[in-house]
């Protein structure tokens, strides 16, 4: 082999090993940048717990004796939360039950629902 040969062909090396360490870096970026986001949403998710579980708070001072009727509320922080009464023996409620609620908070697009039987 030329002496211009085994010069070329440390360049062709250097570069796959260039193109590979950038291929490996660029892996862990994106894999680091869908870990935050899952991360961000994680906070937000319980933020949604938080407001579903006002939801059912309120509905259970507002129907201590009765059904409660539905309820929309937002908060100024955007926290939401919506609550739907449902009768024994639909949706998942008991027979047996005096009444189920289902309150889904919502915040930031991140839904979480929470349903009790009274």
């Amino acid at each position: 082999m030329s002496d211009n040969f085994k010069k070329g062909s440390t360049l062709y090396f250097a570069l796959i090993i260039l193109f590979l360490g950038f291929f490996a870096v660029a892996s862990l970026l994106s894999i680091l940048t869908v870990q935050l986001q899952t991360l961000k949403h994680i906070g937000f998710s319980v933020l949604s717990f938080y407001a579903a579980d006002s939801g059912v708070e309120h509905s259970l001072y507002l129907g201590q004796t009765t059904l409660p009727p539905p309820l929309i509320e937002c908060f100024e922080s955007n926290h939401c939360y919506q609550t739907t009464p449902l009768s024994p023996g639909s949706d998942g409620c008991p027979d047996d039950s005096f009444y189920c609620i289902k309150s889904q908070g919502n915040f930031r697009g991140v839904q979480r629902a929470i349903q009790i039987t009274r």
